[in-house]
């Protein structure tokens, strides 16, 4: 319960924000800017596995439906002029960390596309009463993070210490979700507020 007051308000995720529809369409726009891009093994700071990405100013990407509701989702502060559009290979993963309140206050907005990872909240050391927190991040959903959820809190993507990939997850069994081997490529929208 501590944890839930906590982060109340802070942690936001959104299943079936788009249709299937329009995530091909949303698919094709980032396709478009990530197509051709050579992968990436690692982030410069370690943090990112696997993946490649983009930063795309919004005056060159269409403005469909889904991106105009994905930017009305946050109007507490103004949004960046561009999107990050990233793309993760069935191995990729994203290690626990803190953001950089000075890079990208306030929110970060990921909308999911194509395959189901596992995002994990972990509390910071000195919170022993507190557990990690886990979200389903499924095709299509969107998910908001601000706050504590950002600054206090790790958070990541399909990792835990220890291994390669967030495999042994229990929602990743209980909640019918293929394991790695079975796994595909995901690519994300993300939006964040002005610095």
């Amino acid at each position: 319960e501590g944890v839930v007051r906590e982060m109340e308000g802070h942690v936001r995720l959104i299943d079936e924000f788009i249709t299937e529809d329009e995530e091909g369409e949303v698919d094709r726009v980032v396709s478009q800017h990530l197509d051709g891009l050579p992968w990436e093994s690692a982030h410069t700071d370690q943090l990112i596995r696997s993946y490649r990405e983009v930063y795309v100013p919004k005056d060159q990407v269409p403005d469909t439906n889904p991106m105009a509701r994905l930017n009305a989702l946050y109007t507490a502060h103004p949004l960046t002029d561009h999107y990050h559009f990233l793309e993760y290979k069935p191995e990729g993963y994203v290690k626990p960390h803190l953001d950089n309140f000075h890079e990208s206050n306030h929110v970060v907005i990921g909308l999911s596309l194509h395959d189901t990872r596992i995002m994990t909240l972990v509390p910071p050391s000195n919170r022993p009463d507190c557990h990690p927190i886990e979200l389903v991040l499924r095709p299509r959903s969107v998910y908001i993070l601000t706050g504590p959820a950002r600054y206090t809190w790790l958070h990541g993507i399909d990792y835990k210490e220890g291994t390669e990939a967030h495999l042994d997850s229990k929602l990743w069994y209980d909640d019918g979700i293929v394991k790695g081997s079975q796994r595909k490529a995901r690519k994300c929208v993300v939006l964040r507020a002005v610095p």
